[in-house]
């Protein structure tokens, strides 16, 4: 009779263990998936346009000077002045074979990828992963100056980063338009001989050395 009353007590005990471990893997699912919820919920809009006070980076130390960025626009840059090195050594009247056509042609393509396409995408790269110009971080400017109105400051317009990362994109592209016009217009100009003015007489006559 005592060993049947033991083992009754034993069993309760041990379901109540078990209930309780149950218990509380049970609370901590539910913390876990509350925690999961709340993560992956989007901020709400008025969170989401808290402003920064402080520049995203320090353009002078890492990860300010990215070094793909930098590699792009200096290989670019350098494709881009061969063509002049080029043009400058190149007889004027000699004529292009095919094989150097192609290659030409080849090469200016790949010059403006890289101008067109690698640079900018490096840059944009950069901005929103190490330099973290994002929407969401907005421009104050020195002593508030550019500070919106809809945090009581007295520019008219919010600026952001991204927009500034944008912009900066759009100078690229106008200095790299500017480079590739300059290049072609200078190709097809090299080695013209500008007319030289003869004197002319008080009637507006060229001179000419008689004999």
């Amino acid at each position: 009779m005592h060993s049947l009353h033991e083992r009754t007590t034993n069993s309760a005990r041990g379901s109540h263990i078990r209930h309780t471990q149950f218990a509380q893997r049970n609370e901590s699912a539910k913390a876990a998936e509350t925690r999961l919820k709340t993560a992956s919920t989007p901020p709400a809009w008025g969170h989401e346009r808290q402003p920064v006070h402080m520049v995203a980076v320090d353009i002078l130390r890492w990860p300010g000077m990215n070094q793909a960025f930098l590699f792009s626009l200096f290989v670019t840059n350098l494709l881009a002045y061969l063509v002049i090195v080029v043009g400058k050594r190149r007889p004027v009247d000699r004529q292009a074979t095919w094989g150097e056509a192609m290659f030409g042609s080849a090469y200016v393509f790949f010059v403006i990828f890289l101008a067109f396409g690698v640079v900018p995408h490096q840059w944009i790269d950069h901005a929103d992963k190490e330099l973290g110009w994002r929407k969401d971080k907005l421009i104050f400017g020195p002593f508030n100056i550019l500070k919106p109105q809809e945090f009581g400051g007295p520019f008219p317009f919010t600026l952001s980063y991204e927009a500034l990362r944008d912009v900066v994109v759009l100078v690229i592209h106008g200095i790299y338009i500017g480079v590739f016009i300059y290049l072609f217009v200078w190709w097809q100009k090299r080695g013209a001989v500008k007319p030289v003015a003869l004197p002319s007489s008080t009637y507006g006559r060229p001179l000419v050395k008689k004999g």
